[in-house]
């Protein structure tokens, strides 16, 4: 979902004044700039009253609702900073598509405060709308490993709850009895990988490290492919675990429907395991002087054959 200035909907609307967003939309949903000029989106809904749970704020968005009982429901964004206006509006886009395919006021509000808490998970690690090379890089290999060696042997709602991948300063995966941190490299470049705190390879449990090497491809696979493999896996009826991956997906930084392209392609050309125990190359935090705050260090896996083992030897 591409933006530029000639699409900006606040750009004529004056303050203290609102647009309705599409007539023939079932509900009443206006774009609107307040008395200090900042831009938002009004939603007002016709006899609702009660007391509804929703979200009260998310980064760099405002919320305001007042569903009174003598009144109609009313609920309003507005951004913060206007010049934010462009992941705003992908924000406003995707709650007006969502409301379409509302019925009544009571599913819209569900539906919408839904949607706000995904965004909210988005927001919170200050992703954008785009996906660098990097990033999807090391989502697709968390997403494989999820799909090819935690899926088939854990329930999937626990498998699910157990992807801790968008909490950067933790493990990817944290298991009942083991924990795995999964990195990704260019193979032309070798199996280097980065640690990028010094906890990443340090747990109580025992603790596995795996590396994928992947090659750009257009012949590849995408994030998209793999997603659309694990729903596929996850049972229609089963909404709760549906909701689980797609807040991952948000807080890592993917919002179906909302990301836009481009979708790199990769062929996976190795996964290799390591156990991480006493020996293997790794800076501990006991090492450590209290007054450095933050460590980031590179590891050459070629050298560390005598720590790998067989993947399906995890479990």
């Amino acid at each position: 979902m591409m933006t530029n200035s000639t699409n900006n909907p606040w750009n004529s609307i004056h303050n203290s004044a609102k647009r309705r967003v599409d007539a023939k939309h079932r509900f009443n949903i206006f774009w609107l700039v307040n008395e200090k000029g900042k831009y938002g989106l009004a939603i007002i809904l016709d006899n609702l009253y009660g007391n509804y749970e929703f979200i009260d704020h998310i980064k760099g968005v405002s919320i305001i609702r007042k569903l009174n009982k003598n009144s109609p429901g009313e609920i309003y964004l507005v951004v913060n900073r206007n010049e934010d206006w462009e992941i705003f509006l992908a924000l406003c886009l995707d709650l007006i598509q969502v409301s379409a395919k509302c019925e009544t006021a009571e599913r819209l509000i569900k539906h919408v405060n839904g949607r706000l808490k995904r965004w909210q998970l988005f927001l919170s690690n200050d992703n954008r709308l785009t996906l660098s090379l990097q990033k999807q890089m090391g989502l697709l290999a968390e997403l494989i490993v999820l799909r090819d060696l935690v899926m088939p042997s854990f329930p999937i709602s626990y498998g699910l709850n157990s992807w801790v991948g968008a909490d950067y300063d933790k493990q990817d995966f944290a298991l009942s009895n083991s924990t795995l941190e999964v990195k990704s490299y260019i193979t032309t470049k070798g199996e280097i990988v980065k640690i990028s705190s010094l906890h990443q390879l340090e747990d109580l449990r025992p603790l596995f490290l795996v590396a994928i090497g992947f090659t750009i491809n257009p012949q590849g696979i995408s994030i998209l492919d793999v997603i659309h493999e694990i729903n596929e896996e996850i049972n229609e009826d089963d909404f709760e675990s549906k909701e689980i991956f797609d807040n991952k997906l948000a807080a890592y930084g993917y919002i179906d429907g909302v990301t836009p392209e481009p979708f790199y392609q990769f062929t996976s050309d190795a996964i290799n395991a390591y156990k991480v125990i006493e020996g293997f190359p790794r800076i501990l935090s006991n090492d450590v002087k209290p007054q450095i705050l933050s460590v980031e260090y590179t590891i050459d896996l070629r050298r560390c054959l005598e720590f790998r083992l067989e993947l399906n030897s995890i479990f």
